[in-house]
C-alpha cells in the first residue's frame, strides 16, 4: 500500500514539474499535401493542443491514441477510407521537455462511386428543364468520391430547384453507404420538389412621386401567374434599378396565397423612393485635339407620371470655335434604357479656314447645321442569334456653309465667281435641305471587367435621302464599325482590334482641282486623332482633292496590351486609315505608338504617344489622351 501510494504522488509530483517547466509537443506529418494536409491538422487534437499549458504525460498519450482515428476522420471527406498510418511517440531527452510524435500516413486508393440514384418527388417529377438537370449532377459512376464536392452538388441542385420556383423543395433522403468490403461507396439522393409556386399580384408603392401603374407594369419581366422564377424576380429588381427613374428599390415577397384551382402563389410589394428630378453635370478638359472644352448638360429625369423624359447638353470647344447643343424628348414604351420614343433638336457650328481647304491664303467661313429628328428604339433578336439594340430613325437636315468666303477673302472677287460661274457657286453655297431616314444596329458583349479579356462591340448604319422627297440631295450610305478584344497569352495581357469603315453613293462634282459631293457635311468623313489613326491630328485626315470632307471612309487598329503592375499596363498600337473620295486616291496614313494605362476609379486614363509612318510633312510625334471604358457609343 505504502509502495502504491509513493508511485501515485511520484507521477503526480512529475506532472507538476512537467505543467511548471512548460511541456510541448511537437508533431511531424508526413506523406501527403494540401488539402488533406490542412484538414489532418484542423482535426488531429495533438495538433491543435500542442502548445496547451496544460499538457500532462497522461494527456499527450490520451490524444496520441486518438490520433490514427482522427487521421483516419479527416481523410475520409476526400475519399480516402483505407489510409496505412505509422504512429510514433517518443518522450522527451534529456532535460528537453518536448515529446515528440510523428505521423507517416499513406493515403492509399480513393473510393470510387459505384452507383448514383436521384429520385424526383412531387410537381417536379414532370419536369423536363429538372429531369435534365439530373443528368447534370457532377458526380457520375466510377468517379472518386468526394464529399465536398458531393455536399456542394447537392446544395446547387436544392438551389435550381427552388429558383425555378418550388420553393418548399427539400431532401427527402440523402444518404451515402461506404461498403468497405467491396471498397465502393452508394449515393442515394431523394429530392421532393412539392408544388411550383406562381407570381402572385405585383403591389407598388410609391414616395413623394407616383408613377402610372400602366408605366411602372412595364418593367415587369413577368406576369401574374407565371411560373415563379428567382432569375425573373432579381431581373425585375435590377429593370427597375437600372431605369434612372428611382433612388431605392425595395422587392418584398409577401405571405403566400393559393389561386381558385389551388395553386400556391408568391404576392409581391415593391417600394419605390425616386430619384430628384433634375440631374445636372459640369465637365471641363483640355485635349490634345481639341484644345480647351466644356460640357454642360441637364436631365429631367421624370416629367409626368408617364415616365417622360427631356434632356439638353451644351458643348463648346476652343478649337474652331466649335459649338454643340441639343435637346431630346423621350417617351418610354417599355424600359426607357432599351425601348423608347426619341423626338430630337440639335444645332452644330464650327469655323472652316482657308487651311483646311489647303489654300495658302484666304478667308473663313461658319458651317452650320440643325436637325430636327424623331426615332423608335427597342431590343431585338437578330437572326435568331444575337440581341441587338436597333433604332429606326428619320432625320431633316439643314446645313448652311458658304466656302466662297474660304475661297476668296474679297467680296468683290465672290461676286465676279458667282456671275461667272453660278453652277460651281452654288456648290460652294448650297443650303442643303435633307430628309434622311434609316436604321442601325448596336451589339455590345463584353466580360465587364475592367481589363476586359473577352468583349465584342458592332454597329451597322445604312441611311440616305432622294432629291425631291423633301430633299435637294440623293445619297445612300453604310457604316460598320466594330472592336473585338481577347486576350492572347494570359489574364495578364489582350489584343485589341478595331475598324470603321463607310461608303457613301453619291454625285460628285469637280471645283477646280477638287471635287464636292451631294452629300451634307455633316454625313461627309474625315479621320485622324485619339480614336483613329493617332499619329495625326483630329479629324486632319482626308484625300487632298476633297473640298470639304469625304465620301468613304476606312480605318484600322490593332493593340497589343501587357498589364506590368496592378492597374498599369503598356500597349504597342498600329493604325491606319483615311477619307477618300474614291478608291483609285485612296492612299491609307500609317501610325504606330506606345501607351500607358491606368485603371482608374473613374474608368481607364489612356495616355499614347503616336509617330506617323508616311508623311514627311506630320509632326514627329502626337499624344494623346483619353479617358473612358473599353466598349461604349
Amino acid at each position: 500500500m505504502m509502495r502504491f501510494f509513493f508511485s501515485l504522488m511520484g507521477v503526480l509530483l512529475y506532472s507538476v514539474v512537467a505543467v511548471a517547466e512548460g511541456i510541448q509537443v511537437h508533431v511531424e506529418i508526413h506523406g501527403i499535401d494540401d488539402p488533406l494536409l490542412s484538414n489532418v491538422r484542423a482535426l488531429l487534437t495533438i495538433e491543435k493542443q500542442k502548445q496547451s499549458p496544460r499538457l500532462t504525460e497522461s494527456s499527450i498519450q490520451r490524444m496520441h491514441q486518438t490520433a490514427e482515428q482522427e487521421i483516419a476522420q479527416a481523410l475520409q471527406p476526400f475519399g480516402y477510407y483505407r489510409p496505412t498510418i505509422e504512429a510514433q511517440l517518443q518522450p522527451p531527452v534529456a532535460d528537453q521537455n518536448t515529446w515528440q510524435a510523428r505521423y507517416h500516413i499513406t493515403a492509399g486508393d480513393v473510393m470510387p462511386v459505384a452507383a448514383v440514384t436521384l429520385t424526383l418527388l412531387g410537381e417536379g417529377e414532370q419536369d423536363a428543364f429538372l429531369q435534365n438537370s439530373l443528368k447534370q449532377f457532377p458526380i457520375k459512376i466510377n468517379d472518386p468520391l468526394a464529399h465536398l464536392t458531393y455536399e456542394q452538388a447537392k446544395k446547387n441542385m436544392l438551389n435550381a430547384v427552388q429558383d425555378r420556383g418550388y420553393l418548399e423543395a427539400n431532401y427527402s433522403l440523402s444518404r451515402i453507404v461506404v461498403d468497405m468490403q467491396a471498397y465502393a461507396a452508394t449515393i442515394q439522393l431523394t429530392l421532393d420538389t412539392g408544388k411550383r409556386f406562381r407570381f402572385g399580384a405585383v403591389t407598388f408603392e410609391q414616395e413623394t412621386f407616383e408613377f402610372e401603374s400602366d408605366f411602372l407594369d412595364n418593367f415587369l419581366t413577368f406576369k401574374p401567374g407565371d411560373y415563379y422564377s428567382a432569375q425573373q424576380f432579381i431581373a425585375f429588381r435590377n429593370a427597375l434599378s437600372s431605369s434612372g427613374y428611382f433612388d431605392q428599390v425595395n422587392l418584398e415577397q409577401e405571405n403566400i396565397t393559393t389561386d381558385s384551382d389551388g395553386h400556391p402563389m408568391v404576392p409581391l410589394r415593391v417600394k419605390l423612393k425616386p430619384l430628384k428630378k433634375n440631374k445636372y453635370r459640369i465637365r471641363l478638359g483640355y485635349g490634345t485635339d481639341t484644345q480647351l472644352r466644356g460640357k454642360l448638360d441637364w436631365e429631367r429625369r421624370y416629367i409626368n407620371d408617364d415616365g417622360h423624359r427631356m434632356q439638353a447638353g451644351l458643348i463648346a470647344v476652343q478649337e474652331k470655335r466649335h459649338l454643340v447643343s441639343s435637346l431630346d424628348y423621350l417617351i418610354p414604351v417599355k424600359n426607357l434604357n432599351k425601348d423608347y420614343w426619341n423626338f430630337g433638336l440639335r444645332y452644330e457650328g464650327f469655323d472652316y479656314g482657308f487651311k483646311d481647304f489647303g489654300l495658302e491664303e484666304g478667308g473663313d467661313t461658319r458651317l452650320q447645321s440643325i436637325a430636327l429628328s424623331t426615332g423608335r428604339h427597342y431590343p431585338r433578336r437578330l437572326l435568331n442569334r444575337w440581341s441587338v439594340q436597333e433604332s429606326l430613325t428619320v432625320e431633316y437636315l439643314i446645313e448652311d456653309y458658304n466656302l466662297l468666303e474660304v475661297i476668296f477673302d474679297d467680296p468683290l472677287r465672290q461676286s465676279v465667281f458667282i456671275r461667272n460661274r453660278p453652277e460651281m457657286a452654288q456648290a460652294l453655297n448650297p443650303q442643303l435641305k435633307t430628309l434622311v431616314p434609316g436604321i442601325q444596329w448596336r451589339y455590345i458583349k463584353t466580360d465587364e471587367k475592367p481589363f476586359s479579356q473577352r468583349g465584342q462591340q458592332f454597329s451597322f448604319s445604312i441611311k440616305g435621302a432622294l432629291n425631291g422627297f423633301l430633299s435637294t440631295s440623293s445619297f445612300i450610305q453604310t457604316r460598320v464599325q466594330g472592336k473585338y478584344i481577347h486576350g492572347l497569352f494570359s489574364p495578364s495581357n489582350r489584343v485589341i482590334f478595331r475598324a470603321d469603315i463607310a461608303y457613301t453613293h453619291a454625285e460628285t462634282q469637280p471645283i477646280f482641282s477638287q471635287v464636292t459631293h451631294d452629300i451634307p457635311q455633316s454625313l461627309q468623313f474625315r479621320t485622324g486623332g485619339d480614336r483613329s489613326v493617332r499619329g495625326y491630328g483630329f479629324e486632319s485626315l482626308k484625300s487632298p482633292n476633297n473640298l470639304l470632307y469625304a465620301k468613304h471612309l476606312l480605318v484600322g487598329s490593332i493593340e497589343f496590351e501587357q498589364m506590368v503592375i496592378d492597374k498599369w499596363s503598356a500597349a504597342l498600337f498600329y493604325d491606319t486609315g483615311n477619307a477618300f473620295n474614291s478608291f483609285s486616291d485612296m492612299y491609307l496614313k500609317e501610325s504606330i505608338g506606345l501607351g500607358i494605362r491606368w485603371y482608374s476609379p473613374v474608368g481607364p486614363v489612356r495616355l499614347d504617344v503616336a509617330h506617323p509612318l508616311n508623311d514627311e510633312n506630320a509632326d514627329g510625334f502626337r499624344i494623346h489622351i483619353n479617358i473612358g471604358p473599353d466598349f461604349s457609343w
